[in-house]
């Protein structure tokens, strides 16, 4: 990033990657500021961080993330998968006591999110958590 003439930023696609730019570094600033929610605050910008540093193209990935594990099934189905990992889509039904087609639209868009990764073996589908998911988790067990 830097300054031309005219005082324009240039080295960014566009002024959402610029303002997420200032808000992860608003974040990792005020982690180091305030003692008392420092580990919430660092578990958040680190995960800005990681995902502005992956060539984040726009704001609409980190949106896409953080409202894929934003609905109750969702948060229910990650902390399971974390604790049964490749756990199958029946399982997941059967340990929630939650109806197959409402299990199967959640994590439908938790994979859409990223944050849940399937492996495919014969007719069954395993769920596996992704890094975003196990960053995801982090976060939320602070809450």
């Amino acid at each position: 990033m830097y300054f031309d003439r005219r005082d324009v930023f240039v080295g960014f696609g566009d002024l959402a990657n610029f303002a997420l730019f200032l808000v992860i570094k608003y974040i990792i600033l005020l982690s180091h500021c305030f003692n008392v929610y420092s580990d919430i605050l660092q578990n958040v910008g680190g995960f800005l961080q990681t995902l502005y540093n992956k060539n984040m193209k726009d704001s609409r990935k980190l949106e896409r993330v953080f409202k894929g594990a934003a609905n109750h099934w969702r948060i229910e189905i990650l902390v399971l998968i974390k604790k049964n990992p490749e756990i199958t889509l029946i399982e997941i039904a059967d340990k929630l006591k939650a109806n197959f087609k409402t299990v199967s639209e959640h994590t439908k868009k938790l994979v859409a999110a990223g944050l849940v990764n399937k492996k495919y073996l014969g007719r069954s589908v395993n769920h596996v958590l992704s890094p975003y998911g196990e960053k995801m988790l982090e976060i939320l067990k602070h809450f």
